[in-house]
């Protein structure tokens, strides 16, 4: 249901600001939930790529958005994704680019509270799944 719920509060924040289409590529959703999905408007779903390993089956629903896409200009954002304001910079900045990386806005991974879903202490967590990580404070 994570992926589902992800979707639904991406697409509600997109939305709020933007009404270019937007294409989904969808996987572990149930089929009788994409109606609530396209209701957004100017949705499409796709099946994601697939592969036995997650990192690399995301990595190549990224690179087939990529080659698939119909659109002049694409971009890619992770459904974890909350807009909190316009990006039509971002659309601008691809007349005079074919590619635009971010910076990660927290690049010390201690801090990072968005790779948990619920509220808990980061590091110790981490490390509690063997990565080798010391408390740099």
């Amino acid at each position: 249901m994570y992926s589902f719920q992800d979707c639904i509060h991406f697409l509600a924040s997109v939305r709020k600001f933007h009404r270019e289409p937007i294409i989904i590529l969808i996987e572990r959703v149930q089929r009788f939930l994409y109606p609530l999905l396209l209701v957004f408007g100017n949705v499409r779903l796709q099946p994601a790529p697939k592969h036995e390993n997650p990192v690399l089956a995301s990595r190549k629903a990224k690179l087939a958005l990529y080659q698939q896409s119909p659109f002049e200009k694409t971009i890619y954002l992770d459904c974890d994704i909350c807009l909190l304001s316009p990006i039509y910079e971002v659309f601008d900045y691809l007349d005079e680019v074919d590619l635009l990386i971010t910076e990660d806005v927290q690049p010390a991974i201690a801090k990072a509270a968005n790779l948990l879903r619920v509220k808990q202490d980061i590091l110790s967590t981490l490390q509690s799944v063997g990565l080798p990580l010391r408390n740099e404070n």
